[in-house]
């Protein structure tokens, strides 16, 4: 199988708030990450499904403060986690107000 990553991985464990579209949250652990995505793993992967869409909470902050939000899907399953794809920074709750 050809390497189709386009970014380098780097090997990093963090808290991440997995919410689904469903309304369903966990916290899961990444493996590693890159410009296009991440591995998670945890109890609960399997749950996820291919291509179920997600909203990414990361645990660490960025320079303004905030935990970064993003939407992600899940395109990859294997017996110890998911690797997905980031779509898109979630859209700010700030800005519904």
């Amino acid at each position: 199988m050809s390497e189709k990553r386009k970014s380098q991985r780097i090997a990093m464990c963090v808290s991440v708030e997995v919410t689904t579209p469903e309304g369903e949250m966990q916290v899961l652990s990444t493996r590693d990450l890159s410009d296009g995505g991440l591995f998670l793993e945890g109890i609960d992967t399997n749950a996820l499904g291919l291509g179920k869409e997600l909203t990414l909470k990361v645990s660490i902050a960025l320079q303004g403060g905030a935990a970064p939000i993003v939407k992600a899907r899940v395109v990859r399953e294997t017996g110890d986690g998911v690797g997905v794809c980031f779509i898109a920074p979630a859209p700010d709750p700030e800005d519904a107000r």
